[in-house]
Formats: C-alpha cells, structure tokens, sequence
C-alpha cells in the first residue's frame, strides 16, 4: 500500500427507507384483527351451536383372539417338536424326506471334512462351443 494513500473509511448506514412507526402500527392493527375474528367466532359458535352431553367413555373390551395362549403355546411347540424329531415324507415321488435333527447331524459329522460337499455327481461340464458356419 503506498504511503500517500489514505484507508478508505466505510460509509456510514443509511436510514431505512420505510417509516418504522407505519410498520409497526400495521402489525398491531392486524394482530387487534385477528384477536378481534377469533373472538367473533367464538361467540358465534357459543350462541349457535346447541350442547349435548356427551355419553361417558365405556371400557372397550379384550380382543378374543386366543382363549388359551399358553395352550396354544404348547400346542405349537409339540407340533414342531414331532416334526424336527421324526420320519416323514416330503416328496414320496421325487424320495426326499424329513429326518430328525439329531441323525442329520450324526450324518453330517460323519462325513468329515466332506459334509458340505455335493450330494451327487457333479454334472459334466459343457464343451467347448463349436462356431458353425452356414454356407
């Protein structure tokens, strides 16, 4: 910055160009107008809607969903106790069925290393793709 230059000072505010008092009067006639519609009503509705008791609230009653949960439960526990422990057929035609869940596992470990190897034979695999050419 050269020495003969002078900072330049910023310029003072300039005063609002809307009347403050005009502002304000507004605002506090609109809210006198609103405070003065909302009375309105209300001494309207007062006057023009007819009362009426209201009956007392009444208990709702229970849902009768289940009339013996803990039976059901016993019930739904027995019957998945019986079919994760013993024989049935799942698919008579194709000869898959449901073993217990114990023997599973015995049949599992007995395999070894290979208890999660496929099942049957693998499929053989495509060859390679002859390209043909049309005469």
């Amino acid at each position: 910055m050269p020495a003969d230059a002078s900072p330049e000072i910023p310029a003072p505010p300039e005063a609002p160009g809307v009347p403050v008092r005009t502002v304000l009067a507004a605002v506090a006639g609109f809210a006198l107008f609103v405070a003065a519609a909302m009375g309105g009503l209300k001494l309207s509705y007062d006057r023009g809607a007819p009362r009426r008791e209201r009956p007392p609230p009444r208990a709702m009653p229970q849902p009768g969903l289940q009339i013996d949960p803990a039976g059901d439960l016993k019930r739904l526990l027995d019957a998945q106790g019986e079919a994760l422990s013993g024989y049935a057929w799942v698919d008579r035609e194709r000869g898959i069925v449901r073993i217990p869940v114990a023997r599973a596992m015995e049949i599992l470990a007995g395999r070894g290393a290979a208890a999660f190897d496929p099942v049957g034979a693998p499929a053989a695999a495509p060859g390679p793709i002859k390209e043909s050419r049309r005469p």
